[in-house]
């Protein structure tokens, strides 16, 4: 009884950030990008934005920090290379660097078709087991 309790809890919230996913692609102008692809030959396509440009992982946080931090250092300072000032000092700084921290846990996939079992239930429709 209480493995079921946990199970539609669970489903509840995947659901929940399901549908947060949802508003953020609705309220984005631009929810689509284009892709450039080189290998084996060139292409270009159109796909949704990656959802980790609207909820970062606490890793990709922790770059998009660090790289600004490092970057700012460079303000005012003259080329001397043949990189602008900032890249080469964030290519001296960051290169071969790595975060660690607490790892986002993926739901499987019979999680994903139970959530959406349940979804398709709670909506009225009609389900064929």
């Amino acid at each position: 009884m209480q493995w079921q309790q946990y199970l539609l809890e669970k489903i509840r919230r995947l659901s929940e950030q399901e549908i947060k996913i949802e508003e953020e692609y609705l309220k984005d102008p631009k929810p689509i990008v284009l892709v450039r692809r080189n290998k084996p030959r060139k292409i270009f396509y159109f796909r949704a934005k990656p959802i980790t440009a609207y909820r970062p992982t606490y890793k990709q946080l922790l770059t998009r920090i660090k790289f600004g931090e490092v970057a700012k250092k460079a303000k005012g300072m003259k080329m001397t290379g043949d990189l602008p000032p900032a890249a080469e000092i964030v290519k001296k700084e960051l290169s071969g660097v790595k975060y660690s921290g607490p790892s986002e846990e993926k739901p499987k996939k019979w999680q994903l078709i139970l959530a959406a079992f349940m979804k398709r239930m709670e909506s009225g429709v009609e389900v064929v087991v």
